[in-house]
């Protein structure tokens, strides 16, 4: 008698595949991670994607997920079923952690996203376990009755298009909100943090058009900020800003930081200002002529400095007219170091509510000036 032949080699290992998946925490799908060849078309690749993913959640006990992230390009209506069927098992599976990135290979504009979200089977009014969530190029408006994002700790959203308002009533009840990140939101201009997020620490803020930050929690340590629009900051009392750090792409940014950002931040410890230098063939650029360096308007002396470093020092008359200018200037000053090396760009600007304590740092493409004094004041070019 012929022996029965067992299943293919094949079908056992996707069922045992499919019995190590059931109970798995974390699930992350990614066109490397379901090994999809980029040498196949688009369209297939993502009809595979999708039946990979549809086959994953099937075979899934629906409990015990930690984390659930989708990184594809899938910003068309015909997936949109997809999508939301796939944040529901997200949710209701208990992920604590929940990405969904949509973004495209190629940028296209904003007015070409088309996946809503939360969608309908996540507008739930219970709130949800999830504590981390990650946007990428999609719309994000929250109904009035939508408080499914309530345990949020952490919130980042990147090329996401949603309004002041709805981000305004999103906050009011993430009481439990530790970090907000926003990245290239176009809809955003006027930016109000009320005080109900009162755990709030971190904000960081790229690339968005914002023309006024109010904040009115007392918590909020670090702020970040990149982009090329000024903006004020309203602030409540209280506040505890201590780190801040600005990235402008105007020339006369360090002025319009030191002299209109950092009052406004009253218990400010620590200013990291980038990319501020005019830069000209490689070398630090001062308007005028060479010659107008010493003329500079004089400050008051650095009658605390004892110790300055100079980096990138390459004996060019400027240089030397900077050294002049710090040794003339600095009546107390014991040790002046001229370094030839170069260090990369970075400004960052430390004081404290006692202006004597200053402490300055000055670090350029070719020129690095690092000031200290007893009080530990400076400028870092």
């Amino acid at each position: 008698m012929e022996q029965q032949k067992g299943p293919p080699k094949k079908s056992q290992a996707f069922f045992s595949l499919m019995i190590f998946l059931r109970f798995y925490p974390n699930l992350e799908f990614t066109t490397k991670a379901l090994g999809l060849k980029k040498r196949i078309h688009k369209v297939q690749r993502r009809a595979k994607f999708v039946s990979c993913v549809n086959t994953v959640i099937r075979h899934h006990a629906g409990t015990g997920v930690k984390s659930f992230i989708i990184k594809k390009n899938l910003n068309n209506q015909k997936y949109t079923h997809y999508l939301d069927r796939w944040m529901y098992f997200a949710v209701s599976s208990g992920a604590k952690e929940l990405t969904l990135d949509l973004r495209p290979q190629r940028f296209i504009h904003y007015r070409n996203i088309q996946y809503n979200f939360p969608s309908s089977n996540f507008a739930t009014p219970m709130p949800t376990s999830v504590e981390h969530l990650k946007l990428l190029f999609c719309y994000l408006r929250p109904s009035p009755t939508f408080f499914g994002l309530s345990n949020l700790k952490t919130l980042e959203l990147s090329f996401v298009r949603i309004t002041k308002e709805d981000l305004e009533s999103l906050l009011s009840y993430t009481f439990s909100l530790q970090e907000l990140k926003l990245s290239q939101c176009p809809n955003i201009d006027h930016l109000r943090i009320p005080d109900v997020p009162s755990k709030l620490n971190y904000l960081d803020i790229d690339l968005c058009w914002i023309r006024a930050l109010e904040i009115r929690i007392q918590n909020l340590v670090i702020f970040n900020y990149h982009g090329s629009v000024r903006f004020r900051i309203i602030q409540g009392e209280g506040s505890l800003f201590k780190e801040a750090r600005f990235q402008f792409s105007c020339g006369d940014a360090i002025e319009y930081a030191i002299t209109e950002m950092a009052p406004a931040l009253p218990n400010l410890e620590t200013l990291f200002l980038i990319g501020f230098s005019k830069v000209c063939n490689g070398s630090l650029y001062y308007p005028g002529k060479k010659t107008d360096l010493r003329r500079l308007e004089k400050r008051e002396p650095h009658k605390n400095l004892k110790f300055a470093k100079m980096t990138g020092f390459d004996g060019e008359r400027s240089s030397i007219e900077l050294a002049l200018h710090i040794l003339e200037s600095s009546t107390n000053l014991e040790c002046l170091i001229l370094d030839p090396r170069k260090y990369k760009s970075e400004w960052k600007y430390i004081y404290e509510e006692n202006l004597r304590d200053v402490q300055w740092r000055v670090c350029g493409y070719n020129h690095c000036l690092e000031l200290s004094t007893t009080f530990e004041i400076g400028f870092e070019l």
